[in-house]
């Protein structure tokens, strides 16, 4: 088995492997991402924070493990499809769901469900009024996705275009490749009363789509479904990654107040985002601290104005508090 995925890991990774280590390290290494990549991530990875996995690995290695890892399943899953026609993958979910959309975060068990490409689509949109309505999301990989359409707004007036739809193109700029937020800014910098074109794809409908859970019948314990009680493999903005136990529900509730302003003022949905911005308010104790290390981190980039920041703030200390708590 370790032969057969070492041919299929990037060997370029494997060549930064301290040479100390050598054939045997390597195979070992190899043998312990799991066939499909679902299992269990290499324990010296991910296990007791990242000061375990720095005496073993360099630095920069596990970052680029982290990065990589979306991608080595989307080649796995390769075998089984062309890539040029894999659109997008959902966890746990046959149907297309946004929320679902494989990205940055792993369940240890979950079940990867790939979306082909059906029918291009080409629209032409009058910006009648500043915001079109469209929550944006991407998987990871250079495809920018339609989450959300908001009820009664520009583009819930075109019947054509439908959440799970891929952004392909914006008046002829091929838009693969860039993140959600750039595709949204992109959107918003359409000047109010022009006309412009958007092409899409939509994913590649099929029988399964009208499948649903029975109603009635046992009761479950629980709400939520899948998820519950499971430890979640996350990925960090920053290139740091650890198993992480389930949010607890003032920190659930803080990250989703965060990603509803997010939404209101970017038109994205991103929870890697929003709890990055949640992890670098959790220890502040002013608005001014929780300023200054957005200003100190890469969300600088944002360009959140004061305004925006102080609401950002509003959401943390409210669900410290407990009033955002369901």
């Amino acid at each position: 088995m370790s032969e057969e995925l070492l041919e299929e890991f990037p060997e370029e990774l494997l060549e930064k492997l301290p040479n100390k280590f050598g054939k045997e390290f390597k195979e070992e290494l190899v043998e312990k991402l799991p066939v499909v990549f679902l299992d269990e991530f290499p324990d010296e990875l991910l296990m007791n924070s990242r000061k375990k996995c720095e005496k073993k690995f360099p630095e920069k290695l596990v970052e680029k493990l982290v990065e990589e890892l979306p991608k080595l399943l989307l080649k796995k899953l390769v075998k089984e499809f062309p890539e040029e026609l894999i659109l997008f993958c959902t966890l746990n979910s046959h149907k297309v769901d946004m929320s679902n959309l494989l990205g940055g975060q792993i369940g240890l068990n979950d079940f990867i469900f790939a979306h082909k490409k059906g029918r291009p689509k080409e629209v032409e949109i009058v910006k009648s009024e500043d915001a079109l309505g469209l929550t944006i999301t991407d998987n990871g990989a250079g495809y920018a996705f339609i989450k959300r359409i908001k009820s009664g707004s520009v583009i819930d007036r075109i019947q054509h275009i439908q959440v799970g739809d891929h952004i392909e193109k914006l008046d002829g700029v091929n838009v693969v490749g860039k993140r959600h937020y750039e595709v949204a800014r992109m959107l918003k910098d359409i000047p109010t009363g022009s006309t412009f074109t958007i092409r899409l794809v939509e994913p590649m409908k099929s029988g399964f789509q009208g499948i649903a859970p029975r109603k009635g019948g046992a009761k479950q314990s629980k709400p939520g479904g899948y998820g519950s009680g499971k430890e979640t493999l996350r990925f960090k903005a920053n290139g740091n990654a650890a198993i992480e136990d389930e949010h607890d529900d003032a920190t659930q509730c803080g990250i989703d107040a965060i990603n509803t302003l997010l939404d209101s003022f970017m038109g994205i949905n991103d929870t890697e985002l929003a709890t990055q911005i949640w992890d670098l308010g959790s220890n502040k104790t002013n608005s001014m601290d929780f300023a200054e290390a957005i200003d100190a981190s890469d969300l600088e980039a944002f360009g959140f104005t004061d305004d925006f920041i102080i609401e950002l703030w509003g959401a943390i200390t409210d669900a410290r508090q407990g009033r955002h708590r369901r």
